[in-house]
């Protein structure tokens, strides 16, 4: 029970870090877009102060049109990117972006150092630091005072900010104002961006130690539950498989060490049902029609097949009997492997079906052949016949039939001298000892 409190505990916690997480990462969402928002009001406010006053020179109005146009397309992309991938993404492509555009349009509108975009640079590095990170707030800084450096000193050469027509103490005076802000807000940024992250941080590393303890509960939980599963030594060390069933569902509860191994298993958790079950008919429907016939009408014994990891049938001779396990009726069974059985008489029957089939197959190709020959025999144009040692027929053709006028039946099988008239034995003799010298006579003696 005190286990199932602290893992519960550890749960809550979990829980409770990952919503304060989300409603950190929701609330950063909606300050990116407010953000955004912001250059897009600026722009849309000097867009509506360029055409009220038109009193501006044409070069100098079309340079804030391009400038406003373009800050505005840089937030509304910025947004884009904060709603589909992150605010980082946005708020990156943002600070920038529009630092690059603020730049470019203070040195190429020559106000030079009287520039009042070159005020945006601060927002611009608070942006970064907040919504992506101090690291950025420090680039951002250092890109912001290089620039101004930069500026100041083609102001004070002539190059740039002749519109402005500042004297060098004015044109000091902006640069000591912007180079501060930018540093100021700069080091605050960092300072405190640090500590934001150190926190956000620390809800991480909170959230993954409670999750890693709510993995170690969890582990410890099954790992006594299987171990109070595991309560009789004569099921560890029998030397049978043992499986224990559940009665209601006939799921596997239990299988002992010799099992898993000739399944190839190390734990339980690796003995998936496909290897229970691996085909028709055994199935997890028929294990569990035998589960209750078994808690029904006593033990039983019946053959069944199971498949190891490598994909090789087992079979086993099952013995299923009823047992009380934690006071709640089950099922055991104790199998005995008969694999080495059942592929001997499997391959007794294979080799005794292929001596069959090829006896069948060579019995077929003799009668052809005696066809064949036969067909042959009756084709020629001779009186043929063929007589074993004993001097017996035992082959005529037609033309031997009609020449003596006797069915074959009433040749083969006889010798000559019972039906042939002796002159013409006589001649056959005589013949027959010049094709086969002297011992041709003998056969036909009898």
């Amino acid at each position: 029970m005190t286990t199932s409190l602290a893992k519960d505990a550890a749960a809550s916690g979990v829980d409770g870090l990952q919503a304060l997480k989300s409603r950190l990462d929701r609330s950063i969402l909606r300050i990116a877009g407010l953000v955004l928002a912001l250059p897009v009001l600026a722009s849309v406010i000097q867009l509506i102060f360029i055409f009220t006053h038109p009193s501006a020179s044409p070069d100098d109005r079309n340079s804030r049109l391009v400038a406003c146009v373009a800050v505005i397309g840089i937030a509304l992309a910025s947004w884009g990117l904060a709603r589909y991938r992150s605010a980082a993404a946005g708020a990156l492509f943002l600070c920038w972006s529009a630092m690059a555009v603020l730049m470019v349009s203070a040195w190429t509108m020559d106000w030079g150092m009287a520039s009042t975009s070159l005020a945006a640079f601060s927002a611009l590095i608070a942006i970064g630091g907040f919504l992506v990170g101090p690291h950025m707030a420090r680039w951002l800084t250092l890109a912001a005072v290089s620039y101004l450096i930069a500026l100041w000193v083609a102001s004070i050469l002539g190059q740039t900010g002749g519109l402005a027509q500042l004297d060098p103490q004015r044109m000091a005076s902006y640069g000591a104002v912007h180079i501060t802000a930018c540093l100021c807000v700069g080091w605050m940024v960092s300072r405190y961006g640090s500590l934001f992250m150190q926190m956000i941080a620390s809800l991480d590393s909170s959230k993954r130690l409670l999750e890693s303890t709510l993995q170690a509960e969890q582990k410890a939980a099954r790992q006594l539950a299987l171990s109070e599963a595991r309560m009789r030594a004569l099921l560890d060390n029998s030397l049978n498989a043992v499986l224990i069933l559940d009665r209601d569902s006939g799921s596997i509860r239990y299988a002992n060490a010799q099992l898993l191994d000739r399944h190839g298993c190390k734990s339980l958790a690796e003995f998936d049902v496909r290897l229970m079950y691996p085909e028709q008919p055994y199935t997890p429907e028929e294990s569990l029609r035998l589960v209750k016939l078994t808690l029904e009408e006593g033990s039983r014994q019946v053959i069944w097949k199971t498949r190891d990891i490598h994909g090789v049938d087992i079979w086993w001779d099952m013995k299923l009997d009823n047992m009380l396990l934690e006071e709640a009726p089950s099922v055991v069974c104790f199998g005995h492997d008969i694999t080495a059985r059942v592929m001997a008489e499997t391959a007794l029957r294979n080799q005794q079906q292929q001596l069959e089939a090829q006896v069948k197959e060579r019995t077929q190709q003799l009668m052809i052949e005696q066809q064949r020959m036969q067909d042959v025999i009756e084709a020629l144009p001779i009186t043929l016949s063929i007589r074993d040692r004993e001097g017996r027929y035992t082959l005529v053709n037609k033309r031997f039939e009609t020449a003596l006028g006797l069915l074959r039946e009433q040749v083969v099988g006889r010798p000559a001298h019972e039906f042939l008239p002796p002159a013409m034995m006589a001649d056959m003799r005589h013949w027959d000892g010049k094709v086969l010298g002297a011992r041709a006579s003998r056969p036909l003696s009898g």
